[in-house]
């Protein structure tokens, strides 16, 4: 099989959207365009620098999404970015890590793989401490926001993205960061890709 030969792929890819909630109207009365609740809280990370930052992160969905990709290629490779949008994303930063992961088949053949993602566990927006005046100016704020996770399987890309309004409450209190640390835990033990030669 020529090397032209192994980028032809055969893709099929399965996405399943599960979402929590029903949607509703926008004339209903319980209609809320807020998809999920975001507070900051204080943090020293090698994405931030050597001074004492904060840390924009989720501690309650409203609404949830999640989705599993499944297909065969020889190598695959995934990326995923997130925005604020109309915030000046200079000051903000993201884990160029999250949502990052890939494999190549051993073989010269196409493997199939099965991704499951659930992207509000990817989000953590970093800001400097010594933008503490505006990060405080978000307080209270309901906020656009985009994330995009990009799948490059050789010559093909698949582009999943949404975009959802968040409100961000302020600075996290107790029962917020434990509700966060509870998330991470359980964010940890699963397997974001799995690879059958």
């Amino acid at each position: 099989m020529t090397n032209g030969m192994i980028y032809k792929i055969a893709l099929w890819v399965a996405l399943s959207v599960s979402l929590c909630s029903a949607v509703e109207s926008p004339d209903s009365d319980e209609f809320d365009p807020v998809f999920a609740n975001f507070c900051f809280y204080k943090d020293t990370s090698v994405f931030i620098g050597s001074d004492s930052g904060f840390v924009l992160t989720y501690y309650e969905m409203l609404d949830d999404i999640s989705f599993t990709i499944e297909g065969r290629s020889v190598k695959t490779f995934a990326s995923f970015e997130a925005d604020l949008i109309g915030l000046d994303m200079s000051k903000i930063q993201i884990n160029p890590f999250a949502g990052t992961s890939g494999s190549r088949c051993l073989r010269n053949d196409a493997c199939s793989f099965s991704l499951s993602v659930a992207p509000y566990d990817l989000i953590d927006f970093y800001f400097k401490g010594s933008d503490s005046l505006y990060v405080r100016a978000l307080f209270g704020v309901t906020q656009r926001m985009k994330w995009t996770y990009e799948l490059d399987i050789g010559r093909q890309k698949q582009i999943f993205s949404g975009e959802n309004d968040i409100n961000i409450s302020g600075l996290c209190d107790r029962e917020q960061l434990e509700m966060i640390k509870n998330r991470r835990k359980s964010a940890s033990t699963k397997e974001l890709m799995k690879v059958k030669e």
